[in-house]
């Protein structure tokens, strides 16, 4: 009898993929846009705050969509990938400043959230903490990039509705792209 647990995650992980593969291209779209098509003129340093969505977890090796778009950039631009597996907005928060003063990037993209929802923490704390780390990344003059993310329905249709709009709500009141 198959580990039911090891199933679940493995499941769950090719289900990840196969979304990642499929928005890869509207990611890559999004992500050059916002870095390449803001008004400075200056290189892009992208920091890319993540869990394991970014971080390629299961992935073969370059075929991650961190990795996939780097083959987009110019040589003069940089991406810094501080993405763990795992993370939560909490130890997003925790790690933002010293990367912040470690890299100085002109932009971070803040692709937590899921590992919470999973977890099923409250949604006004993962809402507070990312919050908090687009003020932290303005406070160093970085331009803060919002992933919005949604999980599965079988957290209840009041949860999962209520993770997802926290994206947007928070997009619209902090005027974040």
């Amino acid at each position: 009898i198959p580990n039911h647990s090891s199933f679940l995650v493995s499941s769950e992980l090719n289900i990840w993929k196969d979304i990642t593969l499929r928005h890869y291209s509207t990611i890559t779209l999004a992500v050059c846009c916002l870095v390449f098509l803001s008004p400075q003129s200056q290189a892009a340093k992208l920091l890319i705050l993540g869990d394991s969505l970014s971080a390629a977890y299961g992935f073969e090796e370059g075929s991650g969509w961190v990795s996939l778009i780097e083959n987009h950039f110019q040589a003069n631009h940089e991406i810094i990938n501080a993405s763990i597996s795992g993370d939560t907005t909490s130890g997003g928060l925790l790690r933002l400043p010293q990367l912040l003063t470690k890299f100085s990037p002109t932009h971070v993209i803040i692709e937590l959230g899921a590992n919470d929802g999973l977890r099923g923490y409250p949604l006004s704390i993962i809402e507070d903490n990312i919050k908090k780390m687009i003020e932290i990344c303005r406070s160093k003059a970085s331009t803060p990039i919002l992933f919005g993310m949604r999980i599965p329905g079988n957290y209840g249709s009041r949860y999962a509705e209520g993770f997802a709009n926290i994206y947007t709500k928070i997009a619209i009141e902090k005027n974040v792209d």
